[in-house]
């Protein structure tokens, strides 16, 4: 696969078969992780999952600029593969649902203990960052529980 932008095509990259590239330091690029070492929040997560936990969340179709309507990938699809809404104690791998400029829910991250979030934000490297940083803008927290809730 490829991306297109401003007139000029990405080098190409394959995703899925397994590979995982870094957490940490990835770019970021619009869709699933590949062989590119790049992703978005998403691919950050399924692939956190997929190292920490050895479960396989699916891939979605994603558009660019899908937060810009009135529908949420994370708020349509997290249920049906086996998040559930928690506001208990914040636990490893809990997922922090956020809006960031945009009229939806379109931003989420993963947290990985000791007040931290593994975040990937567009134009910026995935990274860690305090939780607490991000309060504001987290406007749920989903746990995985393993089953479809579809």
């Amino acid at each position: 696969c490829c991306s297109y932008k401003d007139g000029t095509a990405s080098e190409p990259y394959m995703w899925g078969g397994g590979y995982i590239p870094p957490l940490v330091g990835r770019e970021f690029r619009h869709g699933p992780s590949g062989t590119d070492d790049r992703g978005d929040c998403y691919a950050l997560i399924k692939d956190w999952y997929k190292a920490e936990r050895g479960a396989e969340l699916p891939e979605f179709p994603r558009a660019n600029g899908w937060w810009e309507t009135d529908s949420s990938m994370y708020i349509d699809h997290f249920k049906e593969v086996g998040f559930v809404e928690t506001s208990g104690d914040i636990q490893i791998g809990d997922v922090a649902l956020m809006q960031i400029n945009a009229p939806v829910i379109n931003h989420a991250a993963v947290y990985i203990g000791d007040g931290l979030i593994l975040q990937h934000l567009t134009n910026r490297l995935s990274r860690r960052d305090p939780a607490a940083l991000w309060s504001r803008l987290i406007k749920k927290w989903v746990r995985y529980n393993g089953k479809s809730n579809g």
